[in-house]
């Protein structure tokens, strides 16, 4: 299972780029659907759904092929994909050293490590429980985070061009990836 988010997000590679050099879209577009389309945020909207339709017993299936899956995936060629829109000459020079310098400071990649090393560990029945209750608050504060940024009213430079890459992004994301799946 944890395949499947690997899966998707290379295909959306090369569908994006051809479709993108159909189409002639620029790279930063190309880039932004590969990205927006490819990956999900899986956690936020799965993990409470497959709470309420299986229950808690299914928690920890669903984080570990999360955690293997779309998020490895977002950390590693995920980000190789948007280290290849960056204007850093530093990246040019050797992507590699680069890439793997982000991924061990990107401290969700960290908190991965860290929470593998701490299964040789027991904890407590009173740090799991703040644990527990610390890791409900993250889908709210992220969505509140994220909804924080938004600015309403303010026109973004590219506007008048999105309509193709979203639809065609819509098409991959609500229809294609899900016929690849099943």
């Amino acid at each position: 299972m944890a395949f499947i988010p690997w899966l998707i997000f290379g295909v959306s590679v090369v569908f994006f780029y051809t479709i993108g050099k159909f189409f002639h879209w620029d790279l930063e577009t190309k880039i932004a659907t590969i990205l927006c389309c490819g990956l999900g945020n899986t956690s936020f909207l799965g993990l409470p759904i497959l709470r309420m339709l299986y229950g808690e017993e299914v928690t920890n299936s669903v984080l570990i092929v999360d955690q293997l899956g779309t998020f490895l995936c977002l950390a590693i060629p995920g980000f190789i994909v948007a280290l290849r829109f960056q204007k850093d000459p530093n990246i040019n020079g050797n992507p590699i050293a680069s890439v793997l310098k982000k991924l061990f400071t990107f401290p969700p990649f960290l908190a991965l490590l860290f929470s593998f090393f701490l299964r040789f560990f027991p904890l407590s029945e009173s740090i799991y429980f703040v644990l527990k209750i610390l890791g409900e608050t993250l889908a709210p504060i992220a969505l509140f985070a994220v909804g924080f940024q938004m600015e309403l009213g303010s026109k973004p430079k590219k506007s008048e061009n999105f309509i193709q890459p979203l639809s065609i992004g819509l098409i991959y994301k609500l229809l294609i990836s899900p016929i690849m799946i099943f």
